[in-house]
């Protein structure tokens, strides 16, 4: 009786360990995931300031060549008269 009783003990014991080790991975990886996700909506963060100043270039390159058009066609106006 006393040797199932400890036998039935060293199982539990060794499933709870077992138990603890699988939460100790599991652990493991949702704080990888964690720091993942924070480093990847870093990443997008970044990504949508780029956006942003590339549409301000974009946006200053076509006023200069708006500007550019005008620049000449005032010069033609001042040249011709």
């Amino acid at each position: 009786d006393y040797k199932e009783q400890l036998d039935s003990l060293k199982k539990q014991q060794h499933e709870q360990e077992e138990g603890d080790d699988c939460k100790g991975s599991m652990k493991k990886w949702i704080k990888n995931l964690v720091h993942q996700r924070s480093e990847l909506l870093l990443v997008v963060k970044k990504q949508m300031k780029l956006i942003d100043v590339l549409k301000q270039q974009r946006a200053h390159a076509e006023a200069a060549a708006l500007l550019n058009i005008t620049e000449k066609d005032f010069m033609k106006e001042v040249n011709c008269r």
